[in-house]
């Protein structure tokens, strides 16, 4: 079983959750500490910050075949290649210390941030 935080288009219920649908054994609520940011094409950014704000999500418990599938949507083709949209790295939950994987710029790119730290908030949704 491999752990991912999701914080945009593939938390349950968003427009690229069905991606990973099949390879779910688990969903739960969880909070990372950063920066989230609208990256103007649909989906969010996250950027990793000891103090930064709390930003909402969940924690994917995912079979290996899915990781390769999370790769595959979130352009990752491995640590620090150049045409990585996002990098994985490890993170952990700020509420009770679970950690695992989860997909991040390093850099600001200059998009608008979401200072709620909710995805579903920043669209209007619960």
């Amino acid at each position: 079983m491999i752990d991912v935080f999701v914080y945009g288009s593939v938390l349950a219920g968003e427009r690229n959750h069905h991606h990973i649908a099949p390879f779910l054994l688990a969903v739960q609520p969880g909070v990372v500490r950063g920066r989230l940011y609208d990256t103007g094409k649909g989906y969010p950014a996250l950027i990793l910050d000891e103090n930064g704000y709390e930003v909402v999500g969940e924690w994917c418990m995912i079979t290996g075949a899915g990781l390769k599938k999370f790769d595959e949507l979130e352009e990752f083709y491995g640590p620090g290649h150049p045409d990585n949209d996002y990098e994985r790295v490890r993170v952990q939950d700020v509420g009770h210390g679970r950690d695992g994987w989860v997909y991040v710029w390093t850099h600001d790119r200059g998009c608008s941030e979401v200072t709620s730290g909710s995805w579903r908030k920043h669209l209007g949704r619960k």
